[in-house]
């Protein structure tokens, strides 16, 4: 029996340095993670299946210029366009490959419109 591979991403919290903070640490929440968001204009998301996407199923996604992309880094949300999306996943591939610290995980979600959005949270 195979063994599975536990990813950092799966077996560890995030946070920063907060001086702010009791404990001098602020943690940092990951959103593709969660089971359900809303985005700054109120929308709910429900996130699709318990696992993060894989690789086939997150390129697909990135293709697509109908579905909405956030990347989630220390607690910043930025959209990616459709125009900026390749590069942006190469930028993620390298800063995997050249650091064993760097780590990006994703999930789909869709609203009850049936739109969908890839949220993609950035490890560090």
């Amino acid at each position: 029996m195979a063994r599975r591979r536990i990813e950092r991403s799966e077996s560890f919290t995030e946070s920063v340095a907060d001086p702010t903070e009791p404990d001098g640490a602020r943690e940092i929440p990951n959103l593709a993670a969660q089971e359900r968001i809303t985005d700054a204009d109120g929308v709910v998301w429900r996130r699709r299946g318990r696992d993060f996407v894989d690789e086939k199923r997150l390129r697909k996604l990135l293709r697509d210029p109908a579905v909405r992309v956030v990347h989630d880094y220390l607690g910043e949300v930025a959209d990616v366009p459709p125009d900026d999306r390749t590069a942006f996943w190469e930028r993620a591939l390298d800063l995997m490959a050249r650091s064993a610290h760097s780590d990006f995980v994703a999930a789909e979600f869709t609203n009850e419109s049936h739109a969908h959005l890839l949220v993609v949270h950035e490890y560090c």
